[in-house]
């Protein structure tokens, strides 16, 4: 999930689009009312930051617009600060309620309703006006206005506004598990599919992925691991055997019950512990010398909340080890799959990686070779 401070950004540079773009059109001489340039980013605030931001910037982008450049005219500007504050709420409202199992469905069905909705409320607003004037207002001002002369817009959104949001949610820029009005549920949705795509793969890990002691031994050894280590998303136990025969003391932890059982029953210890528990909520009296997740990074979607949570757990000099033993792009075709994609983000070169850290932790070795990939970073 997103934090407050990436959403007040996002939104504060959508916001200037709905400011921007209206006076772009307008050096080229196109007119607002027929592309409605402002109404874009206002749809996508509603789609990406909830119905909250939506409706903000759905009312301050025409105000702030009028105020800066006197766009929209002052008569046009209640009705329109009306139709963009409903766009942005309904939108951001829609995306989040209607859940066909059709993401394409959700996103168009979301902006048809939002679209239409807004153009009525604006329409009611300017009815409101007129009659206050002493005015007509008819439907065919009101279809004239919001339909005929403004297709080339509408058509813009339709065609633009779903692509976007398919293109975010494929590259993995945005997380459907944003589609939640409530971040508890987003976050008991996501352990859950973690908790499922693992316990099912647990019968046959072993087999999937066999690895010989020499070749766990030479893919840890670099490390120089020392006194106590968190195996972190450790599935069932592939790298502890090792690490206990190194006279480490080894806590290993995972979200699935079945890799936990799995491991317990290959591997005992008495200086191996076994915790099933997701790694975000883990509480530990415990301060590791070191960190160590091996081929499953990509499994944490949430990269701040996993670097706030492992520099909690670490002592001060001690490492954190993002460690794979294959490239980066031989990790990535393997989550290409429906099921895989929605538990797994693409792994990025080490140094992309290493942003989320720097508040906690200094750069160490960075490894990113056809059959090796090391990302290790030094607590502070």
């Amino acid at each position: 999930m997103k934090n407050n401070v990436k959403k007040m950004c996002e939104a504060a540079v959508l916001l200037a689009l709905g400011i921007l773009l209206p006076m772009f059109f307008h050096l080229f001489g196109a007119g607002g009312p027929v592309f409605l340039p402002m109404h874009l980013p206002v749809l996508l605030a509603g789609f990406l930051l909830g119905p909250l931001y939506g409706a903000l910037i759905g009312l301050l982008s025409p105000l702030l617009s009028f105020l800066f450049t006197q766009m929209p005219q002052i008569g046009g500007l209640p009705g329109m600060m009306v139709e963009l504050f409903v766009y942005g709420t309904l939108s951001g409202l829609f995306f989040r309620l209607i859940k066909t199992k059709n993401l394409y469905l959700d996103i168009y069905l979301s902006l048809f309703l939002a679209m239409f909705l807004g153009r009525v409320a604006g329409g009611l607003t300017s009815l409101a006006i007129y009659a206050s004037q002493s005015k007509g207002y008819t439907w065919a001002a009101w279809a004239s206005t919001y339909f005929v002369i403004s297709w080339p817009g509408i058509l813009i959104q339709v065609l633009l506004i779903p692509s976007l949001m398919i293109a975010l949610i494929k590259s993995h820029l945005w997380s459907e598990n944003e589609r939640y009005l409530d971040p508890a549920k987003a976050e008991e949705a996501n352990r859950a599919e973690q908790v499922a795509f693992f316990d099912s793969l647990a019968p046959k890990w072993s087999e999937k992925a066999p690895r010989e002691a020499q070749t766990i031994h030479a893919l840890l050894a670099p490390l120089k691991l020392r006194g106590t280590v968190l195996d972190v998303a450790c599935g069932n136990g592939v790298l502890d055997e090792e690490l206990v025969g190194e006279g480490l003391q080894v806590d290993a932890i995972d979200v699935s019950f079945e890799m936990i059982r799995s491991a317990k029953e290959k591997h005992q210890n008495p200086n191996l512990t076994y915790f099933c528990e997701d790694f975000y909520a883990f509480q530990s009296d415990k301060r590791y010398d070191a960190l160590l997740v091996f081929d499953a990074y990509p499994h944490f979607l949430d990269k701040d909340a996993f670097a706030a949570k492992a520099a909690s757990l670490i002592t001060k000099g001690g490492r954190l080890y993002i460690l794979h033993d294959k490239s980066k792009e031989v990790i990535n075709s393997n989550h290409h799959g429906e099921a895989e994609r929605k538990v797994a983000s693409p792994l990025l070169t080490p140094k992309k990686e290493a942003l989320p850290y720097w508040k906690w932790f200094k750069k160490g070795a960075m490894v990113d070779d056809t059959d090796h990939y090391l990302l290790e970073l030094i607590r502070r």
